[in-house]
């Protein structure tokens, strides 16, 4: 068990703060999983619901259009964190 709370490891290491196991060093897998992770409950919901409106009314096709519009809202989140990844490597 790890002695230290998520805040005070995230002042002594912080790229432990990006990393979804805390671990000592972020690489590149944690913070892919980490985004993956949240691009599936950013994508998940909305399409979920109007397949739910499509099967309502007797259509069987995906809703793609709705994950293209919530891409945009996904890139603006992984443009934030690398920011902030470039902000703490300075």
């Amino acid at each position: 068990m790890d002695k230290y709370t998520p805040q005070e490891r995230a002042q002594i290491d912080p790229s432990s703060f990006f990393s979804p196991f805390r671990a000592r060093k972020a690489s590149g897998w944690p913070f892919l999983f980490h985004l993956l992770w949240s691009i599936k409950f950013e994508l998940e919901p909305a399409a979920l619901s109007l397949t739910k409106e499509n099967q309502q009314l007797g259509r069987s096709e995906w809703p793609v259009f709705v994950i293209f519009f919530n891409v945009q809202g996904v890139f603006s989140k992984v443009t934030s964190c690398v920011g902030l990844i470039d902000e703490i490597k300075i």
